[in-house]
């Protein structure tokens, strides 16, 4: 059977290190919003016993733009999210660690809708 001509057939590549978040049983994580003083916010995926497993730090450059940072426990950068200037769709791109340059774009993601 022939495969569609946009899918890319390469070796696969481990985004985030296999022996630190990749495990061969089920894992109950929860994302929780961390409620700042100043009436802001951020996100953390917590395990079952309520530990921080992640964190997303939130880094406004400017007005308008913001880029959100993965960090483990520890407060390590992991990978950038930061949302594609022009688009038709809310997409995001992902970038290693706490970098935004084009060399380290990971993939993009496209944010879905209900409505």
């Amino acid at each position: 059977m022939a495969q569609p001509s946009d899918v890319l057939l390469a070796t696969p590549l481990a985004v985030i290190s296999p022996g630190q978040y990749c495990v061969p049983h089920p894992v109950e994580l929860s994302i929780v919003r961390i409620v700042l003083a100043f009436g802001g916010g951020t996100f953390a995926v917590t395990d079952a016993n309520g530990n921080i497993i992640l964190k997303v730090k939130p880094v406004i450059l400017f007005f308008n733009t913001m880029r959100r940072v993965i960090v483990d426990a520890a407060g390590n950068p992991i990978v950038t999210l930061k949302p594609k200037a022009i688009t038709s769709h809310s997409r995001w791109l992902v970038f290693r660690g706490e970098s935004t340059d084009s060399r380290d774009l990971l993939f993009s993601a496209k944010e879905h809708s209900m409505f």
